[in-house]
């Protein structure tokens, strides 16, 4: 069994599915999963909290809000889009309150050090505080 068993994933699209399914696949390590979003009425959510699933409703531009949806978990996966990315600092702060163990954040094929295009760069700007 890993060190790690309760998951959090915050955004459930594309990305936060397939880290669904991949952590339900396993169901048999006894890992617990919350998805965190903005909005819980997602047809898909019904079949996941047949899986035990619970799926939490925060408000994204509210540290506590998202704080309190983490405490207990052990790992964040963010599946933030990019218009969500403005929020990933607040994320990160919350789950560092939240004693998150790992944090993954939600930058995959981007490069985020250094961007530059005005049209983006509110969404990256905090990148390099962070790290």
């Amino acid at each position: 069994m890993s060190f790690y068993t309760s998951f959090a994933i915050i955004g459930y699209g594309t990305a936060g599915a397939l880290y669904a399914e991949e952590i339900l696949s396993h169901n048999d390590q006894g890992y617990k999963l919350r998805i965190l979003t903005r909005s819980a009425d997602k047809p898909a959510f019904k079949e996941l909290k047949k899986h035990g699933v619970s799926i939490i409703r925060v408000d994204y531009s509210s540290e506590d809000s998202i704080r309190s949806a983490l405490e207990g978990a052990d790992i964040v996966l963010s599946a933030l889009r990019d218009d969500g990315l403005e929020i990933q600092d607040t994320v990160i702060r919350a789950a560092k309150a939240a004693g998150i163990k790992l944090y993954v954040p939600s930058e995959y094929g981007r490069d985020t050090i250094g961007f530059t295009e005005k049209c983006l760069f509110p969404y990256y700007s905090h990148s390099s505080q962070l790290k």
